[in-house]
């Protein structure tokens, strides 16, 4: 209902805390009308969008 309602991100995504101190890191297709998770953290993990999912 609301693709956009998390902060603007690196490389057109979104970050959402989603319930602290968890992060959603997602992008939102137009075009498709999806969004896509890329990713979910715990913040006291050190955050890297270009890691793989799981690892950190």
């Amino acid at each position: 209902m609301f693709p956009n309602i998390g902060r603007e991100g690196e490389d057109d995504t979104r970050e959402w805390v989603i319930v602290h101190p968890y992060v959603l890191l997602y992008e939102v297709d137009e075009t498709a009308k999806i969004v896509r998770i890329l990713r979910l953290w715990h913040t006291s993990q050190n955050y890297s969008q270009s890691s793989s999912f799981g690892s950190g």
